[in-house]
This record gives structure tokens, C-alpha cells and sequence, in this order.
């Protein structure tokens, strides 16, 4: 005797592709919101170590001034279209300089020169006095500003008093 066959519908294996589909959409969208992030999450890092950079600079030029017992002035420029320091005239490119900028709170034209007693003043770098020196523009506080080229964060360097002290400060506090 014969039993009979039954037609059982075996099991599928694998995924719909409307399954698929979605696993994908999910995807993309957590892809898409994780990126933005990281962009802005690099671009804080970068203004971050600029900034850092500039103040390692400045304060390593108030040393040199007190030591040598002469004056060391700190302004900002560029080198091959990157933002660079000039210290005394020596060029320092910014080593994480792409798609930051930095500017000064005054004019484009001043810049920081620390005195032989390490003390600061605001200089006016595109004009010079009798001794071929920078005139003096003013006193401090004296800002360099540190942001993405497209405005994002914001970071800075203050040499705050008549003293030289040297703060790092971000967002509103660089007002």
C-alpha cells in the first residue's frame, strides 16, 4: 500500500525584498545622521588643536621675551593660503590649518609684542616708529579667533591683561 504524498510548502530561506528595502532605508538614515556628527565633531578637533597651537606660540614667545630680554611680537598671516603666525617676522604655518581661520579681535594690521618683562601690548603691525618697531595700538585684552571656514565652532586666545596671562575660551565667552 501506497501512503499518500502530502504537498507541504517547504520553508522559505532568505529575505523579502521588501525586508531588504528597509534594512537598507534604516541604514542610510543612521549613516546620514552619524556623518553630520562627525563632520562637526573633526571640525571641533581641528579648531581645537589651532587653537591650542596658538597658545603654546604665545606663550613660548612671552618666555622668549623675558630670557632674551627683548621684544618678541605674535601676528597672524598665511603660508600658501594657509593661516599661519609670524613670530618676529618667521613664519609658523598652523599644522592643522585646512578649513580654519584665524583672525585677531583689532584690525588685520595688529598683532601681540610681548616686552622684555613678558608683558603685553597691542601693535599696529603696518605701521613703525622711529626704532623701526611696531607702534603701539593699544593694550590688551588682545583675541585670536579660531573658527571653521564655514563658521561653525568657535574657539579663541585671549591675552587678557597687563600682565600676559593667556586664556583658551570657546563660543561666548571669545566675545
Amino acid at each position: 500500500m501506497r501512503l499518500p504524498i502530502s504537498h507541504k510548502p517547504k520553508p522559505t530561506a532568505g529575505f523579502t525584498l521588501i525586508e531588504l528595502i528597509v534594512v537598507v532605508l534604516i541604514i542610510g538614515i543612521l549613516s546620514a545622521l552619524a556623518a553630520s556628527g562627525w563632520l562637526s565633531f573633526i571640525n571641533r578637533q581641528r579648531v581645537g588643536a589651532v587653537r591650542t597651537e596658538i597658545a603654546q606660540t604665545l606663550r613660548t614667545a612671552q618666555q622668549q621675551a623675558q630670557q632674551r630680554r627683548q621684544n618678541v611680537t605674535v601676528a597672524t598671516t598665511t603660508a600658501n593660503g594657509q593661516p599661519a603666525l609670524s613670530v618676529n617676522g618667521i613664519t609658523q604655518p598652523l599644522n592643522e590649518g585646512n578649513n580654519v581661520q584665524v583672525d585677531t579681535s583689532g584690525a588685520a594690521t595688529h598683532a601681540v609684542r610681548f616686552n622684555y618683562r613678558g608683558e603685553p601690548v597691542v601693535v599696529n603691525t603696518a605701521a613703525t616708529d622711529a626704532n623701526g618697531e611696531f607702534q603701539v595700538a593699544g593694550d590688551p585684552p588682545f583675541t585670536f579667533n579660531v573658527t571653521t571656514t564655514s563658521g561653525g565652532s568657535r574657539q579663541c586666545v585671549r591675552v587678557d591683561s597687563l600682565i600676559g596671562s593667556i586664556k583658551t575660551l570657546t563660543g561666548n565667552d571669545c566675545n
